[in-house]
């Protein structure tokens, strides 16, 4: 009989386990970054410094389980790129910037492998404005507007929750589709555009955190 109950409650209690991703599950979660350097170079006596890139970025995010396993989430972010652009007749550096903000509504799926461990691929789509500007000299700087778009397949992904309130992610690359257009005004309008194309395994691998509420 103890057997009989045993496997009973076996049976009962995987499922709901395995389900730990149940509709109205709530998180919040969240990136930033901030990177900067530069290179020194000594001929004779003279010793050379070039800035390089230097990036900020920050961007909250909220989730929501619409269904079991099924989770939507809006992450609103903006970032800070600021790189070197030569020198001017006199020896001093010259930057490019360029600052966004984001919105990026995503999807994710949960595929349970374990007790607290899932497969989760996800889709993101993101949508941004801000302005770039470049440095003609130390008095006088070209601006102009900036539109981007962006998606992002995410195949390679999964999540441990060791603790009810608490996740760990894990990302390695993906397929990624991302443009950029510039415009500015003047006696001239200019418009470019780039757009930038990129899949990887094993590559970007990134790790975050969850907090559920």
């Amino acid at each position: 009989m103890k057997k009989v109950l045993l496997s009973l409650f076996i049976v009962l209690c995987v499922p709901a386990v395995m389900s730990a991703q149940q509709k109205k599950d709530m998180y919040i979660s969240g990136n930033f970054t901030i990177e900067g350097g530069n290179t020194s170079s000594t001929s004779g006596n003279t010793v050379t410094k070039t800035p390089g890139t230097l990036s900020f970025g920050i961007a909250p995010q909220f989730g929501y389980f619409v269904i079991d396993r099924l989770e939507v989430n809006l992450s609103l972010g903006y970032s800070l790129d600021r790189y070197a652009n030569g020198q001017d007749s006199e020896g001093n550096n010259l930057f490019r910037r360029t600052n966004v903000f984001e919105i990026v509504p995503g999807v994710r799926y949960y595929v349970p492998l374990g007790e607290k461990f899932w497969y989760t691929p996800g889709f993101d789509l993101s949508v941004g404005v801000g302005g770039s500007s470049r440095d003609i000299d130390l008095q006088t700087t070209s601006k102009s507007g900036l539109t981007r778009f962006g998606l992002s397949l995410s195949a390679i992904a999964f999540e441990f929750r060791p603790a009810d309130h608490f996740g760990i992610t894990l990302r390695a690359g993906g397929l990624t589709y991302t443009m950029d257009r510039t415009s500015s005004k003047g006696s001239v309008k200019s418009t470019s555009t780039s757009n930038d194309v990129s899949f990887s395994i094993n590559t970007g691998v990134g790790i975050g955190f969850k907090y559920y509420l």
